[in-house]
């Protein structure tokens, strides 16, 4: 009896440390992908203000452009559940 439980738990603390494994990289997966959602919206957002302003002088588009990029990657995403 004792002997079948000890192999139960050491079944389950198996399936728990993969399943803790797959969680992670759930979790990193969500994250890079959202990076990548907003490195997309920062390029648009360029491209965006390069025609918005393309009368004004290229240093002002480039100021525009890193104002914008920097309060986009300020922003922090909420968690997901």
């Amino acid at each position: 009896m004792r002997r079948d439980l000890r192999i139960k738990s050491q079944e389950l603390e198996v399936k728990n440390a993969a399943a803790n494994d797959k969680l992670k990289k759930m979790v990193k997966d969500q994250q890079e992908a959202e990076k990548k959602k907003v490195k997309i919206f920062v390029k648009f957002m360029c491209i965006v203000n390069i025609f918005i302003y393309k009368t004004d002088p290229a240093e002002q588009v480039l100021e525009e452009v890193q104002l914008l990029k920097s309060s986009i990657l300020s922003v922090r995403l909420p968690p997901r559940s």
